[in-house]
């Protein structure tokens, strides 16, 4: 088995400035080459242009070894810099994906419940109790200032749809609760050393 990684550099619609996507992707992969061949390499260039995707590098690691590390494109569309394969990505919010599997890993360990009433100092609420589960799907009626101190449960938000970085910064909270270390580490030991 291998793992396969795409960091995939775009430009920001709202902000018309570079930002950097991390995309991981993984594949089962069998006899993994340690080049690309041209059809690959073909088949990336022509992807990117239809996606409007300025670069993209791509890792690929077997058995804990690199066993291919490319880039194409470049990392910002304001200066024309080529992309180079040890150029360092932003995560943006695709550690989403590992909190959750985290979150429910504890659970069916039975070290929360998805209904777990949520307790943190920096949550502020006059509405019904916020739980596990709220954080979750992104409807504990929360922002996306996850820098705050304190963060404000907006009452008429609950139960209803609300991108909100903030519940998932009170995740980690919950992770290192349940799991009695740092979400880093058991997410790190849990899920992504397993690989």
């Amino acid at each position: 088995m291998a793992l396969l990684v795409c960091l995939i550099s775009k430009l920001s619609p709202i902000k018309m400035a570079p930002v950097k996507i991390l995309l991981v992707c993984l594949l089962l992969v069998s006899g993994v080459q340690h080049a690309v061949s041209a059809d690959v390499v073909s088949a990336i260039e022509t992807r990117m242009a239809a996606a409007g995707v300025p670069g993209l590098a791509l890792v690929v690691i077997d058995k804990n070894d690199v066993v291919m590390s490319e880039a194409w494109g470049v990392r910002s569309l304001d200066t024309n810099e080529p992309l180079k394969p040890e150029d360092v990505f932003e995560a943006a919010s695709n550690g989403k994906m590992l909190a959750a599997m985290a979150v429910l890993m504890l659970a069916e360990q039975g070290k929360l419940s998805l209904e777990d009433v949520v307790a943190s100092d920096r949550l502020s609420s006059g509405c019904p109790p916020v739980t596990v589960k709220d954080l979750l799907s992104h409807t504990a009626g929360l922002g996306n200032d996850i820098g705050a101190s304190q963060f404000t449960v907006d009452c008429n938000q609950r139960g209803h749809f609300a991108y909100a970085g903030e519940g998932y910064a009170l995740l980690d909270e919950v992770i290192r609760e349940a799991s009695g270390q740092s979400s880093e580490a058991f997410i790190e030991q849990n899920i992504l050393l397993p690989l």
